[in-house]
């Protein structure tokens, strides 16, 4: 992950903090990770870092949400 989307260790570990190991957590065998045979619920957004995601206030990045595989 951390080499396709060329993202600091600290950004790699806090993304899989809320999505992987979130998931495991609670249990949720099904989500978690994008691979075949799990539900693949994410969504894309046009930043250059997941930071700016809590500070674009007044703009919208996201690009598209997808439940179960399909865009919504």
């Amino acid at each position: 992950l951390r080499r396709a989307l060329h993202l600091p260790e600290h950004e790699v570990g806090a993304l899989a903090g809320v999505t992987r190991h979130a998931a495991r957590a609670l249990g949720l065998t099904d989500r978690g990770v994008l691979s075949a045979g799990k539900r693949a619920d994410f969504v894309l957004w046009e930043v250059e870092s997941p930071a700016e995601l809590s500070y674009a206030m007044g703009s919208n990045p996201c690009r598209a949400v997808y439940v179960e595989g399909r865009e919504r």
